[in-house]
């Protein structure tokens, strides 16, 4: 499992390297009520992102314990503020989830459907960011079923190649530019 884990992150960074455009990459952590996890946000357009999770839940026993990783295309909304950022979207998880209370399924592989939606702000002058999420799932292996590990969660993002967060143009009404970072 170890080694898993392992792959799964060099991967993340590898990939982030090779495309990797100043402030427009991340890696951060997420802690939830019952787990944590580490999260990596690439900025795909001005208002689109890609974000790739590795999520432990189940710290706190709240129905077992669970490993998985999500991958997530998210939607910013431009905001007056250039600091604040609100985000959409949804995407997929997989993993296993393990110790459960439910005597039918105590043990199983996880597949399933996310939904994500959150804030997030920006520091001006330093590479950091942090947000809050909600993010719900439903599991489709065995039976559907609601996944509860991960589902509120607080990050904290260290953007990467610049020493503040870059702005990023939004087309505005009838064509005018707005600004965000």
């Amino acid at each position: 499992m170890k080694l898993v884990i392992r792959n799964i992150l060099f991967i993340l960074l590898i990939a982030g390297k090779g495309y990797a455009q100043p402030g427009r990459h991340a890696l951060g952590v997420r802690g939830t009520l019952d787990g944590v996890g580490i999260s990596y946000k690439s900025y795909t357009g001005s208002r689109y992102a890609i974000e790739t999770q590795l999520n432990f839940g189940g710290i706190r026993y709240l129905e077992g314990k669970s490993i998985s990783a999500a991958a997530l295309i998210e939607y910013h909304l431009p905001l007056p503020s250039p600091e604040f950022r609100i985000f959409f979207g949804g995407g997929l998880h997989f993993g296993r989830w393990t110790d459960r209370q439910d005597a039918g399924h105590p043990n199983e592989i996880i597949i399933g459907l996310d939904g994500v939606g959150g804030i997030e702000y920006l520091f001006r002058k330093f590479p950091l960011s942090i947000s809050g999420d909600l993010r719900p799932s439903l599991n489709y292996i065995q039976e559907v079923e609601f996944f509860p590990h991960g589902m509120l969660g607080v990050g904290l993002r260290y953007y990467f190649g610049s020493n503040r967060v870059k702005q990023v143009r939004f087309p505005g009404p009838g064509g005018r530019s707005q600004h965000s970072s």
